[in-house]
């Protein structure tokens, strides 16, 4: 009998899902020069509803209760962002918010069925900040927005934001928990894999009291469209 392979844990699918480039059998769509996880829910030719998932860097799972949408009507779009969720990775310095913009315009454009189908954006959390973002730069592209969990809107909440969020309690559990992974796991830039497995096990979504999806506990990352 021959010897079973060995694997490691950097191959695709060992510690993390595999990504849209890694399985062809996911859902996915090619914009913009890169490969996007993507699904839909309802009639292409209704009014579109464009999910925008928070992060940076997680993905649609914790918002898909929003396909009830569908059955109001509209035709509802979810996308794991760049180098999110399950979409394919790209290198660190090829973000910007303008690409996620441009993106975003991308997106729109494929599903898209006529020039007179209303589009309206529901950004929660870091994309509520992206969708004002975009309508900002664009107020005439969409017919309007749902901002959910929002973030800083403007430079003095995303300055308490980012003070806050870099207060670091040194013996903390928390602190701990996400120090500890380190002595095992230090995966360089292109290892991907390690390095989506350290974000899952050391970040989680909050809850409004009284949501249920809370109650499941937090989503990681690649969970959704599974």
């Amino acid at each position: 009998m021959g010897c079973k392979k060995e694997r490691n844990i950097t191959d695709p699918g060992s510690l993390v899902p595999k990504t849209v480039d890694q399985n062809p059998l996911l859902p996915s769509i090619s914009i913009n020069g890169t490969l996007l996880h993507a699904e839909t829910f309802g009639t292409p030719d209704s009014a579109m509803i464009v999910f925008l998932h928070g992060g940076p860097g997680s993905d649609y799972g914790n918002g898909l209760n929003v396909k009830q949408l569908a059955d109001n009507g509209y035709y509802v779009v979810f996308y794991d962002q760049r180098g999110s969720g399950l979409s394919k990775r790209q290198g660190k310095d090829t973000y910007s918010i303008q690409l996620m913009l441009d993106d975003l315009t991308a997106v729109i454009q494929y599903y898209r069925t006529s020039p007179s189908q209303k589009v309206f954006l529901f950004g929660h959390s870091w994309c509520a900040m992206l969708t004002a973002a975009y309508i900002n730069a664009y107020p005439n592209r969409i017919d309007g927005a749902i901002f959910a969990e929002p973030g800083g809107f403007t430079k003095e909440l995303l300055d308490e934001y980012g003070a806050m969020s870099r207060k670091l309690a040194l013996f903390s559990e928390a602190t701990n928990d996400l120090l500890y992974a380190d002595q095992f796991l230090t995966g360089k830039e292109n290892q991907h894999e390690i390095l989506d497995y350290k974000f899952g096990i050391s970040s989680s979504f909050s809850y409004a009291k009284g949501n249920a999806e809370g109650e499941k506990g937090p989503l990681h990352f690649g969970e959704s469209g599974q």
